[in-house]
């Protein structure tokens, strides 16, 4: 049992989450960077439908 704590005090306490992956916040940002593409996809299509017009 002893030896599993010393293992186990080389990874990140699930209490330091200041050090864990924000798991969240990636995706948030991905989902943000689609919606600024498809924005300009919209953007670039408006514009060509109103030349045509």
């Amino acid at each position: 049992m002893i030896g599993n704590r010393c293992k186990s005090s080389n990874r990140i306490s699930p209490l330091e989450h200041g050090k864990l992956p924000d798991i969240e916040a990636g995706v948030i940002r991905s989902l943000l960077s689609r919606i600024e593409q498809l924005e300009q996809q919209v953007q670039t299509l408006t514009n060509h439908h109103q030349d045509d017009q």
